[in-house]
């Protein structure tokens, strides 16, 4: 690169979320790998040119989070009425469909929803930590950028089954083409509330995207809610948990994105297929 764009254009970078690729750089906001390098001289005057990473997909049976997964507008035809069915059956299902926390900790999520919606508040949080950190890994990234409806269409039904009223997804920076996506989608989605719901009830839900600042720490769910008040990212002593007192001391679901983008298949299809 050096020979091509000469020395004075070279310059330190952070961590760019391509670490299964050699020749990683950054220009003009966009992340680049692979094959892009070769063309550096050609992306650095006339803008992208693939920017896209490959993702190898493979998996036993039916892909639930992939290849035939639901498309938008699949989900967004269907969403109406999944909101006319009663937040309890929908939790229910969840329970049956045995859903578990993807980030690693494992916590059943329907456990989780169910002490965010009887916690006493005034105000409920869904926050999607999508703060993925570690080397090599790329699942919340190939989710974001490929199917941002899954992640985004799950946490406005988590909302509902949790009478929570607002969404945070917290994506780190390091994710330009993710960040951008989801909150493009995040703004159509908007547009849709309120929507009257199951019983005549009115149903309001808000996302909102948080581009994280680069602390390794702010994966783990208390860092991260800490991050999002504007405080230092450090891990909270628990209890109470974050189901009980998170974001600003309201009930908060945190949850992983693979977790929020298996919901739309559970409550479509039932738990009891999702188990199986």
């Amino acid at each position: 690169m050096e020979n091509t764009l000469g020395a004075g254009t070279i310059g330190e970078v952070y961590c760019l979320g391509r670490c299964y690729e050699n020749r990683a750089f950054h220009h003009d906001g966009k992340n680049y790998s692979g094959t892009d390098a070769d063309q550096v001289a050609d992306v650095c005057r006339n803008g992208a040119t693939t920017n896209a990473a490959p993702y190898t997909h493979q998996g036993l049976g039916q892909g639930l989070l992939s290849f035939q997964a639901m498309s938008a507008d699949e989900c967004l035809q269907l969403l109406p009425a999944w909101l006319q069915r009663a937040p309890e059956q929908l939790l229910q299902e969840l329970q049956t469909s045995g859903l578990r926390g993807r980030g690693g900790a494992g916590f059943p999520m329907a456990i989780k929803l169910n002490t965010v919606r009887n916690e006493p508040a005034d105000a409920r949080y869904i926050v999607c930590n999508a703060d993925e950190g570690d080397p090599g890994a790329f699942s919340d990234r190939y989710l974001l950028e490929e199917q941002p409806h899954l992640v985004l269409i799950g946490m406005i039904l988590a909302g509902y089954m949790s009478n929570a009223s607002d969404g945070v997804v917290y994506i780190r920076a390091e994710y330009p083409e993710s960040i951008a996506l989801t909150t493009r989608l995040a703004d159509q989605l908007n547009t849709l509330f309120p929507i009257t719901t199951f019983g005549g009830a009115t149903f309001t839900f808000r996302l909102k995207v948080v581009k994280a600042q680069g602390a390794y720490i702010c994966g783990e769910e208390t860092a991260l809610l800490n991050s999002l008040e504007g405080n230092r990212a450090e891990v909270r002593t628990r209890p109470p948990f974050p189901a009980q007192s998170g974001l600003y001391g309201k009930p908060t679901a945190v949850n992983n994105v693979e977790t929020l983008a298996s919901i739309p298949f559970i409550v479509q299809e039932g738990g009891a297929r999702f188990k199986k």
